[in-house]
């Protein structure tokens, strides 16, 4: 982890088809006890990228996928959305590092 913590991988999918801004990227993930986050792109990912370019203050990266050019562009911030199901069901079957979520007199309806 970030802050030197470690955490014990609990499986791997070897390619799994992810599609960012209207590219389709192939990527090895490992599946890690955390929620509150889809997905990381982390080192091990631009690792298998080769040669990029990251621009933090305009937040771009930019890379080669296969013989095409891209360019990956920050997305406007969008307001929270509701939680869904399998957030909460993921959160009460792992002991999963997660932010502080609170439900007052809220009724899942299935």
């Amino acid at each position: 982890m970030g802050n030197g913590d470690e955490i014990t991988i609990e499986g791997l999918v070897r390619v799994l088809h992810v599609k960012v801004q209207g590219y389709t990227l192939n990527l090895p993930v490992y599946l890690l006890p955390i929620s509150s986050i889809d997905l990381v792109l982390g080192v091990a990912w631009l690792a298998i990228l080769g040669p990029h370019i990251s621009d933090y203050s305009k937040l771009t990266l930019k890379f080669y996928l296969g013989n095409q050019f891209v360019t990956l562009n920050d997305e406007q911030h969008k307001l929270p959305t509701p939680t869904k199901f399998h957030h909460l069901s993921r959160r009460n079957h792992t002991t999963a590092i997660s932010d502080v979520f609170t439900l007052h007199d809220q009724h899942l309806v299935l």
